[in-house]
């Protein structure tokens, strides 16, 4: 499903100063693989996330997704690949506080205009009762927990029913209990064949993956 190989990405600093974020790595995820990408802050684990999430680019090396090379996929392209296949729930939320829950797990579809307003809201609903919140759906964001946010972040990410769910950090801004609760939405999602990479910095979380890639100074080791 996911296959890197020999790929390095260099962010340039200026003045003649670059880092590389990912020095060669290749990488194999097969289909209905629950992930975890573990490493230091700046080893490089974010940065993997975007480029599988068809979100960043890179110097060298090439990426498949499920057998077709996006190495050289323009925006547009790689912008349809996200909207069908890729759910995202991104660091601390990423939610819109001002709009209620129906509203922000509603956004992919804004981008998506083959989907009617009357079934995007009904797909929306779906994913919020997937959740267990849809009794929320009407209340303003700024009006939730961190768990009931994380719950609406996921709503939003699976909304598409997309193959794949890319989660940076999904439990770093929530305590133990609700991070254990966020946890066993994702193993779920797995056992219902969605290929899902977490990227973390506890170990707690890590180790109730199948497979945990740790990365340092941007090489993988696993």
């Amino acid at each position: 499903m996911i296959k890197i190989e020999n790929l390095s990405k260099t962010y340039d600093k200026g003045k003649n100063s670059a880092v590389k974020a990912l020095d060669s790595i290749s990488l194999h995820i097969i289909q209905g693989e629950l992930t975890a990408i573990i490493g230091r802050s700046g080893s490089g684990k974010t940065t993997l996330l975007n480029i599988i999430g068809c979100i960043d680019g890179f110097e060298t090396g090439t990426y498949y997704l499920d057998s077709k090379n996006v190495s050289k996929a323009n925006d547009h392209k790689l912008s349809e690949l996200r909207n069908a296949k890729i759910g995202f729930v991104m660091q601390n939320f990423a939610l819109i506080n001002e709009d209620t829950v129906i509203e922000n797990v509603m956004l992919p579809f804004y981008f998506n205009n083959k989907t009617t307003l009357k079934k995007a809201k009904k797909m929306s609903i779906e994913a919020l009762k997937k959740m267990g919140i849809e009794q929320l759906s009407n209340k303003p964001i700024s009006k939730l927990s961190g768990g009931q946010k994380q719950r609406v972040a996921i709503a939003r990410a699976i909304v598409n029913n997309p193959s794949i769910i890319l989660a940076d950090e999904p439990t770093g801004a929530l305590d133990s209990k609700t991070s254990q609760e966020i946890m066993n939405v994702f193993r779920e999602l797995n056992s219902n064949g969605a290929t899902i990479i977490i990227v973390t910095h506890d170990m707690e979380i890590a180790r109730q993956c199948k497979r945990i890639i740790e990365i340092n100074d941007g090489k993988i080791k696993e």
